[in-house]
This record gives structure tokens, sequence and C-alpha cells, in this order.
């Protein structure tokens, strides 16, 4: 069972690491723990440091890659870009982790991810000195209650839109229309299960 107090003082005894020292920690872990998962670290200034080989493979990354951004990665659009930059600005900044979806078109296909992005916090330091970020593949239909529970309750109001503006069913397909659904059948599909 979790006790907190066990927790502090595993912190508490953490050792005193440099920055440097606490990442290459981190890129042990990530090398030595995550390796079948599709995972990897940026550093703050949003620049590749290390990733599993799964990563490598999914995204088409290799030695090369280390120290670029995932816009050299991906060739995603600058506008894309700009905005997993400030997504990840945010990150360093609050120290919060973030979930995210991203669609990667490959050819005609569209492939989903869903992201959970971690600031890597030096509790000796209490610096921010990188971001790991879990990646996962999915398929909209299979996992739409997940997603719609885990990014978009619809108890809670889109950015924008006061709560009496949309129906249930409206906000609903509003959803699925930021998870990049277009087609009326992909839409009715999903609602539909």
């Amino acid at each position: 069972m979790f006790n907190a107090n066990d927790y502090q003082s595993e912190v508490n005894n953490f050792p005193d690491l440099t920055d440097h020292e606490f990442m290459a920690r981190q890129v042990w872990q990530l090398r030595h723990v995550y390796t079948n998962e599709l995972t990897s670290i940026k550093n703050t200034r949003h620049e590749f440091i290390a990733f599993t080989q799964k990563f490598a493979e999914e995204f088409g990354a290799n030695a090369e890659s280390l120290g670029k951004t995932a816009e050299t990665l991906t060739g995603m659009s600058q506008s894309d870009y700009a905005e997993i930059h400030e997504q990840e600005e945010i990150i360093c900044k609050t120290l919060e982790f973030q979930d995210s979806i991203y669609l990667l078109r490959r050819n005609k296909d569209i492939i989903n991810y869903a992201l959970r992005k971690h600031p890597l916090v030096n509790p000796a330091t209490n610096n921010c000195v990188g971001i790991l970020i879990n990646t996962t593949r999915f398929i909209p239909g299979i996992f739409r209650k997940l997603m719609l529970n885990k990014f978009l309750p619809f108890n809670k109001v889109l950015p924008g839109i006061k709560s009496n503006e949309l129906s249930e069913q409206q906000r609903q397909i509003a959803f699925c229309l930021l998870l990049g659904f277009h087609s009326r059948k992909e839409i009715a599909a999903l609602l539909s299960n």
C-alpha cells in the first residue's frame, strides 16, 4: 500500500545529484526500464537526447536524430511544432505532466498516438532538466471511452463555449472533431459504440 511518508523519506534520501548526473540516470532508466515502449527524453531546449529502440523504429529516428527537435524528426509543420514547443515550455514551468493526442500522417494513413509528457525534475536542485515522453498508438474506436474520459470529460465545457450552449451530443461531436475525425460516418460509428 502506498504511504506518502515512505515516499517523502525516499525523496529525502535520494542522492544529491547534479542536473547532468540526474539526467544521465534518467537516460539509463530509459534504456533499461522502458525498453519495450515508445518512449523518449527531451532536454529543456526540446531536443531529443535519448529514445528507446521501439521509438526509433516507429518514428524513423537514429543517432543523427539526437540533438534534433520533433519538427525535424517527423517533418511536422512549423505551426504544429510551435504548438508542441509551447506545450512543452508550460510543462517545464509548471512541472505538471500533460496528456495529449497526436495524429501523424504517413502517406495516406493517419496514425493516432496518445502522449503523456512528464517533467523530469531533479529533487536535489528542484530544476526541470527535461521531459520524459511516453507514446502509445491507439485506434480511436476501440479506446473511445478512455479517450473521452481522459482528455475531455463531457461534464467540462469546451474552451470558449458556455455550458448551456451545447447539448451532450454536440459536445461529443465537437470532441471527435478535436480528435481529428472529420467524416460523418467515422463520428457516427464512434458515438454509436
